[in-house]
Parts: C-alpha cells; sequence; structure tokens
C-alpha cells in the first residue's frame, strides 16, 4: 500500500484495488475497468506536469491525466510489466526498476504513444554488464527509488543501492 499527496490528492496504490484518489470529499477508482493493465498496483509517481505514474504487478506502467488512462505492455514495447518503483531524470526521462533491471524510457516518448495501442515505446534497460550487482530492485519499501540534489538516481536492490547519474550516461548507438 503506497501513498502519495499530489496536488491536494491523496492517491494510493492498493494490491487488488488498483489506484485510488480521495480529492475533495470523493473517492475515484483506477482499475482494470477503466484502463489499467492489473489492479495490483506497486508504485506511484507523482511529475511535475501533473501525471500520475502508475506501476503494476504483470501488468505493466500506465499515466492518469485528468482521470484517463494510458497504459504500456509488452505489446508496446516494454520488457518488463513488474514495476516496482518510477522515478522522472533532470533530462526528461522515467526510469523504472524491475526484477529484471532498471529502465529508461523518454517520457515524450510515452506521451506520444499514449492511446495508440500501434505505437511502439524502446526503453533503454541497465544490468548486470552495466554495474549492476544485481537486476532486482526491490519494492514494498519506501521509498525504494529516490532522486539526489545532484540528479543522481538511487534505486534500492536486493544487494544494497545502485546509483545512476543520468547527466553522464553513455549511450551504446550501435545496435546488437
Amino acid at each position: 500500500f503506497r501513498r502519495v499527496l499530489f496536488r491536494s490528492a491523496l492517491w494510493a496504490a492498493t494490491d487488488g484495488n488498483g489506484v485510488e484518489r480521495y480529492q475533495n470529499g470523493l473517492m475515484t477508482r483506477f482499475s482494470t475497468s477503466n484502463g489499467l493493465p492489473s489492479n495490483h498496483s506497486l508504485s506511484l509517481y507523482a511529475d511535475p506536469d501533473g501525471d500520475m505514474w502508475v506501476g503494476t504487478a504483470s501488468g505493466g506502467l500506465s499515466r492518469i491525466r485528468d482521470s484517463r488512462v494510458a497504459s504500456w505492455t509488452r505489446q508496446q514495447g516494454l520488457r518488463e510489466t513488474t514495476i516496482g518503483s518510477i522515478i522522472e531524470d533532470n533530462l526528461g526521462n522515467l526510469w523504472y526498476g524491475t526484477d529484471n533491471g532498471i529502465f529508461q524510457v523518454p517520457k515524450a516518448d510515452l506521451n506520444r504513444a499514449a492511446g495508440n495501442p500501434n505505437a511502439r515505446i524502446d526503453p533503454q534497460m541497465y544490468g548486470l554488464s552495466d554495474g549492476l550487482r544485481t537486476r532486482e530492485t526491490l519494492y514494498g519499501s519506501s521509498p525504494c527509488v529516490w532522486k539526489g540534489h545532484d540528479g543522481r538516481l538511487w534505486f534500492a536492490t536486493i544487494r544494497g543501492a545502485a546509483v545512476i547519474d543520468p547527466a553522464h550516461m553513455r549511450m551504446d548507438s550501435v545496435a546488437p
């Protein structure tokens, strides 16, 4: 159960009831019935643009904007669908922790693909070969991801903290 106070609303990620928002005396539930890919929500990230990002168990990633849900699954290019942590770097990228590595995708790519089931996204994966001691990030604790004042991202993993500095990442431009 995760709680986030965001723009005068209390948001709660639940294990089985999706995401609930309490605002102005009204409770609103976001679930598979209105667009979430799974009712088992693991993580919430409130971005500066006013969107709520939701990581689910075995469902994928969702964005709630103006009470409308957009979701990304394997069908749109998501490589892992159990997302235990979400954070944004200072460059406009969303980062998310999974059981099989840490992924990065430009938020602009996600927003462009929203609502188009044929659109594809291409998350960049970081794992053992990139210096992680383990691919498995933690969730269920708080905070399981954090952004420092210097912009570095800290992910809790099963083998300690993993620190990523998005401003100094070397991107491999050669296709595998």
